[in-house]
């Protein structure tokens, strides 16, 4: 109807006006320009780190910008954990939601540009790190929380079950497979909560208070409460995590 077609073009009016203002809005001084591959939301994205911010917009000049968060947490694909490193995933937990179109956002995930960071000139054979710096700087955090890539370093806070009878393909790594809901991904046990891929959906160790495994035949249920009583499920894991889960 016509009242329809209004309502849209005003809607996509106020769009523009809000993705101009995403343009217009202050991160302090621009110290790094780049592109990533954007999880969540799912959308490739230019991302300008400044002194006081990140920017993120997509090739329409839709974005939002990220000035403080709760936490940052640097973690690899669980695919690249079998093979060689590839450039670390991001993820954000943000202390207020920002708008992406029309859709509002707590967390934002996304994968870190290939090319390091440059450092007095010189190239860090570790570019995660030269790029957790200048997360640091950007949103004037004190600490990254970091999951490594097994073959960048030999101790994690959680590692996966492992002995001479595990496959090679599921034993040391950072996370172990398993469903969340319909959701089949992975997650990560971390010193600051948890933290399951893909979608990215973080659990704040503050916010849970009680956890259970449950062993069928060859499988686990792992339940964890949290304050508001809300109980969260992951099912499907190998029942040989039961150990290295409850320690």
């Amino acid at each position: 109807s016509i009242q329809d077609e209004l309502l849209l073009s005003e809607q996509q009016q106020q769009q523009q006006v809000d993705d101009a203002a995403v343009l217009e809005e202050a991160i302090g001084d621009v110290l790094r320009n780049d592109t990533a591959i954007g999880i969540q939301p799912r959308a490739n994205l230019d991302v300008e780190f400044g002194g006081g911010g990140i920017r993120f917009c997509d090739k329409n000049s839709a974005g939002f910008v990220v000035n403080t968060v709760k936490q940052a947490i640097v973690f690899p694909k669980p695919e690249d954990c079998r093979s060689k490193p590839k450039p670390d995933l991001v993820l954000l937990i943000l202390n207020d939601t920002v708008i992406y179109k029309t859709k509002s956002l707590s967390q934002i995930c996304f994968q870190l540009p290939s090319n390091a960071p440059n450092k007095n000139g010189t190239m860090s054979s570790d570019a995660t790190e030269l790029w957790i710096g200048l997360l640091k700087t950007s949103l004037s955090l004190e600490t990254v929380e970091r999951v490594h890539h097994p073959k960048l370093a030999t101790w994690n806070v959680f590692v996966s079950h492992q002995d001479d009878a595990t496959s090679s393909t599921v034993a040391g790594l950072p996370y172990v497979p398993c469903y969340h809901g319909v959701n089949d991904g992975c997650l990560f046990p971390l010193e600051s909560g948890l933290l399951f891929f893909k979608p990215c959906r973080f659990f704040p160790r503050s916010l849970l208070k009680a956890s259970d495994c449950r062993a069928g035949n060859r499988y686990l249920t792992w339940t964890v409460s949290t304050d508001d009583d809300e109980h969260i499920e992951f099912t499907n894991i190998h029942k040989q995590e039961q150990d290295v889960i409850r320690k």
